[in-house]
């Protein structure tokens, strides 16, 4: 994903970011001119650079994920690869 010419930062909210592929993302969406919202669960998440906004919780928690999504302009989902894990949520 790469900002557009012409066009401002792009603020994404990325779940699962505590995650495998989440954490690679965290590492290069910032230098392709992304504004990073992360947000994890299990382990608790820091963030990686600076200006990352990072947010721990539920993905089941409405508020929470209303909390994840003010002021996002896109959302990218990184769903853990265990089946039994995606269908909890």
């Amino acid at each position: 994903m790469q900002v557009p010419a012409g066009e401002g930062a792009v603020k994404v909210a990325l779940s699962g970011a505590s995650g495998n592929i989440a954490s690679l993302l965290r590492g290069q969406l910032p230098r392709h001119g992304i504004d990073l919202r992360s947000a994890g669960w299990k382990p608790s998440i820091a963030p990686q650079h600076e200006g990352e906004d990072v947010m721990n919780g539920d993905l089941r928690n409405a508020a929470f994920v209303d909390r994840i999504l003010e002021g996002v302009d896109r959302i990218r989902s990184t769903p853990s690869h265990n089946p039994t894990k995606v269908m909890r949520l």
